[in-house]
This record gives C-alpha cells, structure tokens and sequence, in this order.
C-alpha cells in the first residue's frame, strides 16, 4: 500500500532539497493525542508489573497528521526513554528494542519486543547488539570494569576484557559481528591521544591496539572486511587539535590516513563501505575509491540535524529541523517520512530526532519532545516484502522467503481471504485442500504485515468491563477476538458520561487489557475497544464501559517566590500526605544550566539536573525559556515526597545565583500537570 505524502519539496540550487519546517495546526492538536498529553508524570509501576516481571505494552498508534504516515509512539513512560544514536536500538533480526530509560527505580537499558509489549530491565552500561546473532549484545559495564557478552533471552553474561584505566566507549560492532571497537581516551580531558582496541567479539582472541593521534570523539567501522575504521577527533576550544576525517587502516598495523582535511559532521558510512555521507552545510557524500566529496542534497534550518545509513546503498536517512526523511545516495532524492514535532532549540541531542532504520528498512524509530518527556517512536516507512513465487501443485502450497527478510518472524496463510490459523509458519511449504483460493504472507516480529486483500474489518471486541485501581488509575480487560487475524487493539479513553467521550486513542496493545494513568482523581471516564487486523482495517467501537475514580487528598497550595536561588521556601500543610512539588524555573544567563540541588527539612541534598534540554532554547543569544520541573524524589526514584501535617521547609540552592525560582506548587493531585510542561500543541520555537 503506498504511503501518501504531503509534505512540499523545493529545489534549491540544483539539489534536491528538504523544505523548510512544515505548517503547524495552529493552536491545535498534532496528533489527536490530547488525553495523553493530560496524563499526570506519577506512573504508577506497583500497579503495572505482572507475574512474570515484565511492563506491559506502553504503545500507542496514530496517524502523522502532515505526512499521512503511521507512527506508534513506543515510550509512554516520564523522563527519557530513547535510543543510543550511535547504536541501532533494533537487534538482527528486529524482534527487541534497548532503549535508555527509569521505570521505577531501575535506570539503564531496557528491551522490549517491537510491538510494544514485554518491557524488561536489561541492565546498567553502554550496550551495543550484535549484527548477526538477534539474542546477543554487548555492553560496557562501569561498575564490573569489564566489556561483557549479554544474552537478552537469558540474561546471562560473560565477561570478555576488562576494562582500560582511560574512558572506555564502546562502537558498533562489526557488520560480519566478529569484531569489536572500543576507544580508550585520556583520563584527563586535557590529555593528547587515545587508543583504539579492536576486540574479538567472543573473547576467544588477544585484542589488538592501536595508538590514534589525539583525543577521539567517536570512531566506527567502516563496514569492510579488512576492518578499517573512521576516526572523528575531539575539537576542544583551549587548545590545539587534528581536524579533518582519518581512516585507521587495521590491515596495516593501525596506519592512520587522511581522508579529507575538514571533519566529516554526523558523518555515516554506507552499507557497503564504499561512500560516506556527512554534512557540510548541504549533505555531502565521501567516494572512498575516489578519495572526492560530492554534494548530495541541500537541507534547510539548523537545527536537529542527523543522518543514518544502515539498510541499503540506495538510500539514508537524514533529519533537519522538524522533519525526518529518506535521501537518494545517487540522485539526491528527498522522500519526507514524518514529522517528529520535537520541541527544537539548541538545548542538545535530547531535543534532536535522531532518526535510524529498522533492519530492512520497514520503520524508522526516532525520538520526539512533544509530549513532554523523551520518548521513542517507530514510523512505518513501508510494509515488510512479500513472500516469492507462490506457486501450488495438487495439495503442495510452496514459496520461497522475501527479498528482504532481516525482520521475518513467519508466515500466514490465507484460504478464499480469510487466514486459516492465528499462529506463524517458518516453513516456505505446507499442504492444503484441493479446493478454494490461496494466498501466503510474511510478518515480522513488529507484527507488520505484507500487504493483502483484505478490507473486511474484524468484529467489535466484547466484554469491556473496566474499574479504578486507584484515585487517579483504572484498568480496563476484554474478551479475545473472534477474528484470527487481529494484531492489536486501541483503547479509547476519555473524561465524562456520555458514549462520545471515548474518543481518544491512548493505547495499542496486543493484548487483553490495559492500565490507563495519571488521570484526574474524582472524575468519569467513558472506555471503548476496537480491534485491527494485519491489515490495517479496524473494527467497530465496542459497548463503552464507564468508571469513576474515587476522590483524593485535597492538598494543593501554590507559592510564588520569584527569587534566585539559593532560596528556602515553607510550606504549610494541613494534612499530611504523599504530594509533588513543582518548581518553576528561570535559567538568568544563556549557556549550560546549572545542575541543581533540593532538599526538604534538611535531609541530604539531592541532584537535581532541571529538563531545560527537553524544551530547547539553549546557546548563544538565545533566550533560555522558563519551565516547571518537578523536585526529585529522595531516592532518585518516584517523586512523591511523604508530607505529614505541619511546616516542611523547602530548599534549592544554584551555583552562582543563575536560577531564578519564580513559583512552586505543592500538590497530592497526581494528575495536576502545570501549563506548558506537555508540549502537544503545535509551537514553533522562538
């Protein structure tokens, strides 16, 4: 099915180039997502963690609203929950995610299975997977001082080196997963050189070092077979440094060659090895063979920018401003894929998309602010391949396995255009009756489906029953659906009585029930369900189900301040209660923010890095935009503060007064979000 697009292209100066940033809805919605964007940042972990110690499903499907694209918003979790850009979050063969995140008080990597579901802690430590085995990954483990070989099915792991005394980072491994890169730079930041070591991915063999000519900013591989690499130094401002772009050539004793004299910005090698693309104000692509550049594509803006080259030699991925596209590597091409609505500024890379592809090239996950934390999305760039010369003699139903075919997790097999069972085929054959029409297609373990001809959609779910965990959570559960080929369901969720209430989509789950949180306490919700099949076709809206949530503390006291830190605040409560406490701050200079610290009654300060980078707004002549950040927990964790009744003395101290705290709000309502914290409405940045 093709993918509608759009977005406008404009040619400028004879490349093809990515237009401008897109209209915005003016004052309105992006994505239809505005009950989401209600939800309260207290998620509420006890409640979610079944039996078997996974979270469930936290993704929600929706429509790109410029680009007609399909996206799941994979995430839905507060603070940041996104990939390493360095390092593709998709395993081999596309069945698991690790993404960086805090569930609970577990921070690290976490993986999930790419329809969303089984979330589960994978550990502390840099990981990078493996790019021929889809069960294995390696990770830089800071507390064990070693560079480990994990099992994600297991969760065993088995230390492979350890550790250098410099700071260790760990690359992609190699694309034939033999080998390993890891950079060894000075301890002191102020030091002139590092080493590079090349590791066997097994640990079976001595690893081999090689000294590089100044601090390193990131090296890769060049995914050849001789196993050069490229080298990026670091370009500090106090003191001299080697510019340009160097190749180390493994073959020859870690010989390092001078590619080009200037650096290559993001630069990505292609598949083959054979072309580098990096940025130098347009995109620009790197002959290896020809020692040239070639200009490739003209980006507008200056903001968010990124490239990845993983799939094809066709084709890269490239993200400027608000949008994320694919680019021609021959003719320059630019094919937009979605808009990912982050809240760009110059607040750093947790405000830039960072958009890198599925293993064949199906989706394309990138990270988003739009909703106020960082979260991880997939946008569906294409449905997977079809299976290959179907052909049926007599009884014997035979084909043979896509052209790409990195992500296949089976076959389904359809008879006069209904599918026969729900479960996959690995197999390329099977028998059948002699009558009837059949037809064979390919899914992949996101649950993405070859496309079919099927536009019948599935019945309604049935059994909706739904009822409040909590004052500010309910949980809704339904029946199995009778059709064989539904992929997931989408839950509607909205506040009030009447049937019409329920419609906003806040999840898409493969399973039978759903935890929905973080809403207003003392209210009514309205819940239907609907289903869909591989096909996309959604069914009918079930009977709704309603449910209100019980009431909850009425603590909720607003304070202005409106003085620089360091700052004591009292705060009296008259009932004692769990409550946040939202802070609003004003960073006074442009630059880095400060990190903070908070303590409440005098008990030990605690960090507090405030989220200016999330809203953007950072660098010079910029000005830094206000925000509200809620007060750390004391233990890193949740952000309830347990409040008895009386005064409770808040303190927030900032180095050099360059903090301004304008207001802060003490509150046992969960839900409360102050204005401007979700940034779902279409804003512009200044």
């Amino acid at each position: 099915m093709p993918l509608r697009l759009a977005l406008a292209i404009l040619a400028v100066a004879a490349l093809p180039a990515l237009a401008g940033d897109p209209p915005l809805p003016p004052d309105g919605e992006i994505h239809a997502l505005r009950q989401l964007a209600r939800r309260g940042r207290v998620k509420p972990f006890a409640l979610l963690v079944p039996m078997v110690g996974m979270w469930p499903s936290e993704r929600v499907v929706y429509k790109d609203a410029t680009t007609g694209t399909t996206v799941w918003r994979m995430s839905g979790n507060p603070g940041v929950n996104r990939h390493d850009a360095f390092h593709s979050p998709w395993n081999a063969d596309g069945s698991l995610l690790a993404l960086a995140g805090i569930r609970g008080d577990r921070g690290g990597t976490w993986l999930a299975r790419t329809d969303g579901s089984g979330w589960q802690w994978f550990g502390w430590g840099w990981s990078a997977w493996s790019a021929d085995d889809p069960k294995i990954a390696f990770v830089l483990d800071p507390g064990a001082q070693e560079l480990q070989r994990a099992d994600a099915l297991s969760g065993d792991r088995t230390a492979i080196w350890k550790l250098p005394a410099g700071r260790p980072s760990l690359s992609a491994p190699s694309p034939d997963g033999k080998s390993l890169l890891v950079i060894e730079n000075p301890q002191d930041r102020n030091g002139d050189e590092s080493w590079a070591w090349i590791l066997d991915a097994e640990g079976k063999e001595l690893p081999r070092k090689f000294k590089l000519a100044d601090v390193t900013h990131e090296a890769w591989f060049l995914k050849r077979p001789d196993g050069a690499f490229l080298v990026d130094y670091e370009r500090p401002q106090d003191r001299e440094y080697k510019d340009g772009m160097f190749l180390c050539d493994v073959a020859k004793n870690g010989a390092l060659k001078l590619l080009d004299p200037i650096h290559f910005q993001n630069g990505v090698a292609s598949p083959s090895g054979k072309m580098v693309a990096h940025l130098r104000r347009d995109i620009v692509v790197f002959d290896m063979a020809k020692g040239e550049n070639r200009p490739l594509a003209r980006l507008a803006g200056d903001r968010g920018v990124f490239l990845s080259w993983d799939c094809e030699e066709a084709w890269l991925l490239a993200s400027m401003g608000n949008q994320i596209a694919t680019v021609a590597s021959d003719t320059g091409k630019i094919s937009p894929v979605c808009i990912p609505n982050n809240q760009l500024g110059y607040g750093g890379w947790n405000t830039e998309s960072q958009p890198v592809a599925s293993p064949d090239g199906t989706k394309v996950g990138f990270a988003s602010t739009m909703m106020g934390d960082v979260d991880f999305y997939v946008a569906v760039r294409r449905l997977p391949d079809p299976p290959r010369e179907v052909t049926r003699k007599g009884t014997a139903l035979a084909w043979k396995a896509p052209a790409r075919c990195r992500e296949l997790a089976g076959y389904h097999i359809w008879k006069d255009g209904k599918l026969m069972k729900r479960e996959l085929t690995r197999e390329t054959g099977c028998e059948v009756e002699m009558g009837g029409t059949y037809a064979v297609t390919a899914v992949e373990h996101s649950g993405l489906e070859s496309e079919h001809a099927d536009t019948t959609a599935p019945k309604a779910p049935a059994g909706v029953q739904c009822g409040a965990l909590d004052a500010w959570t309910i949980e809704v559960a339904w029946d199995t659906a009778e059709d064989l080929d539904v992929a997931y369901y989408n839950v509607y969720c909205g506040p009030g009585a009447d049937k019409r209430a329920a419609a906003a989509r806040v999840a898409s789950t493969p399973v039978t029930r759903h935890i929905e949180w973080g809403l207003p306490a003392g209210a009514e919700f309205t819940l239907a369900v609907t289903a869909v099949d591989g096909a996309g076709n959604e069914s009918a809206a079930s009977a709704v189900a309603k449910v209100k949530t019980p009431k909850a503390p009425a603590l909720h006291k607003v304070i202005a301040v409106n003085k620089r830190a360091p700052t004591d605040v009292t705060v009296n409560i008259a009932e004692g209660s769990d409550a946040l406490v939202w802070v609003s701050l004003r960073l006074l200079r442009a630059g880095q923010p400060p990190q903070l610290r908070a303590s409440i009654d005098g008990d030990p300060p605690r960090n507090w890095q405030a989220r200016w980078d999330l809203v953007g707004g950072l660098g010079p002549g910029v000005d830094p935009p206000a925000i509200w950040d809620l007060l750390p927990g004391p233990r890193g964790g949740s952000p309830l503060q347990a409040m008895t009744a009386g005064d409770h003395k808040i303190s927030i101290s900032a180095p050099d007064g360059q903090v301004e705290i304008a207001a802060i709000v003490v509150t046992a309502d969960r839900s409360f979000v102050p204005e401007g914290v979700a940034s779902f409405l279409a804003r512009k940045p200044k």
